[in-house]
């Protein structure tokens, strides 16, 4: 019994040893646990030291670029833009209608050089085809014609100039031995070089089929003026060719500003039907002349301008014109996208803080096709929206304002 007891006594003895044990090793784990808490806690606190540092603006508290929109991460859609407004120059402005046309030199007629029936060389010839120089366009064929027969005359053109060639070459051998004297001799002569300049001139025209009607310049088919198989005359007129050299605008003034048309320089445009404005500055224009008596078909005086072919200008039609007159120094100016006009009445809208907007009414003056002359309401150094004003006019509405054109 005292064994059993002893025993007992024993293993109490070794699970309480190896309680302790345990609790000591669960303390030193934790410790471990809260010093690496700790450390964890200061990695933290370092980084966002450093991210704070990363991501400080560089730039100075309130300003923006209101019209870069750089091409990253940072950057965010925007609906409108704003500009601060800096006094410049501005002309003074003819608004009147005007024509783009095409110099006379570069309207080429083609016309018909025998008598015949018209084939089209180019059997996809129409209006607006490119051509090049030199290259036929039509075929007059005198087949089924007893008088004025191409075929037959460039039959007899060339034996008579075959004949009178032999005959040329046989007078210089009987001149050299003094067997023909030298008036029968040159009598012979001219009668050799009529007949090579007349095959010459059929032959250059003759071609199987027809007389050969070639373009003298390169363009595109501005008319036709004949159809397949129809008849024509010498001197008939076939079809216009236009160069891509040249164009013209020609504009209309009114009697009332004859006295400043001699101020005039260039000149803004822009084509019925479309909203894009060109300038004849950047087309090498120059201004051709104006008129110095009134026109037979009204009051009306031209004013001409030449400048470079482009393709989006089409001759023959009509423009809303822009001439500049005098320069003005020290305007308010701003673009017309900038105004908001309703019942008659424009506005702009004023920044007056940042992303806060003043609508304000204005009184426009003159405008060129792309900026507008304030007479009142806006002053230099005050910012405004040029771009978007829909956007604001209705964020207004809803009192949320649109994304902004700025990045940091």
């Amino acid at each position: 019994m005292k064994k059993i007891y002893i025993l007992l006594l024993a293993i109490s003895y070794i699970a309480m040893a190896s309680c302790n044990h345990n609790t000591e090793n669960h303390n030193h784990s934790h410790e471990n646990d809260t010093h690496a808490h700790d450390e964890t806690a200061e990695q933290r606190q370092e980084q966002d030291h450093n991210h704070e540092q990363e991501t400080e603006p560089t730039h100075e508290e309130g300003v923006h670029d209101h019209s870069v929109v750089q091409n990253t991460d940072e950057s965010h859609q925007h609906e409108y833009r704003t500009q601060k407004i800096e006094l410049q120059s501005f002309n003074e402005i003819i608004k009147t209608s005007g024509q783009i046309i095409v110099p006379p030199s570069d309207q080429i007629d083609i016309v018909a050089s025998s008598t015949g029936k018209v084939v089209f060389a180019k059997k996809q010839a129409s209006e607006g085809l490119n051509v090049s120089a030199n290259e036929a366009l039509f075929l007059i064929s005198g087949k089924e014609l007893i008088e004025n027969n191409i075929d037959l005359k460039y039959q007899q053109s060339l034996v008579n100039y075959e004949k009178l060639k032999s005959d040329y070459a046989r007078a210089q051998k009987l001149l050299a031995n003094k067997i023909i004297s030298e008036k029968e001799f040159q009598q012979i002569k001219a009668e050799y070089e009529k007949s090579k300049a007349e095959y010459e001139i059929i032959s250059n025209q003759f071609s199987k089929g027809g007389t050969a009607i070639s373009t003298p310049v390169s363009g595109f088919i501005h008319e036709l003026f004949v159809s397949e198989g129809q008849f024509v005359e010498p001197g008939q007129k076939l079809a216009t060719i236009i160069k891509k050299e040249k164009l013209r605008l020609r504009a209309e003034v009114s009697q009332k500003y004859a006295g400043h048309i001699k101020h005039i320089q260039s000149a803004n445009f822009s084509p019925n039907g479309s909203d894009k404005i060109y300038a004849t500055e950047k087309l090498n224009g120059k201004l051709l002349s104006f008129g110095q008596s009134l026109n037979t078909s009204g009051f009306y005086i031209p004013v001409v301008f030449e400048m470079d072919y482009h393709p989006e200008l089409l001759p023959g039609s009509y423009a809303q014109v822009y001439l500049k007159g005098k320069t003005f120094k020290s305007k308010v100016v701003i673009p017309k996208s900038a105004l908001l006009e309703e019942q008659g009445n424009y506005y702009v809208f004023v920044e007056k803080q940042h992303d806060a907007f003043e609508k304000r009414l204005v009184v426009t003056g003159a405008d060129d096709g792309n900026f507008v002359l304030i007479q009142t309401g806006l002053n230099a150094g005050e910012t405004i929206v040029d771009e978007g004003v829909y956007h604001v006019k209705l964020a207004n509405m809803t009192n949320e304002l649109p994304a902004h054109n700025h990045s940091h």
